[in-house]
């Protein structure tokens, strides 16, 4: 699964605050993640934060790209990992459990249900 984001100065603001949805399905169906952005937005951060999970290039030139594609061309184990890593994290993130969980936490003030 392929997530471009852009690295255009006018639109860092947006790559920093916003995540991109699409990381929920992408990561919930098992396929290795290729991501390119820079190494401020907000799911460049998140690969970071769970190594593992995608491939990552964070520099705009075409040589880099390609080194990646490459990569994942070339080794079917590393893709398997990547989709499985993927798919775990994604679970850990994005599944229904984990959605109920953090909206009923949401709704406790300082130990207080609402």
């Amino acid at each position: 699964m392929f997530l471009a984001m852009s690295f255009a100065p006018r639109d860092r603001q947006n790559m920093e605050i916003s995540f991109p949805s699409k990381l929920t399905d992408y990561t919930l169906t098992g396929l290795p993640l290729l991501i390119v952005g820079p190494n401020y937005c907000s799911a460049v951060c998140w690969t970071k934060d769970n190594p593992g999970v995608a491939e990552v290039v964070e520099s705009a030139d075409r040589a880099s790209l390609q080194a990646a594609v490459n990569r994942l061309l070339e080794n079917a184990t590393y893709r398997q990992q990547l989709g499985a890593r993927a798919l775990e994290v994604g679970r850990t993130y994005f599944s229904h459990g984990t959605a109920q969980a953090t909206f009923l936490s949401a709704l406790t003030i300082q130990g207080t249900d609402i």
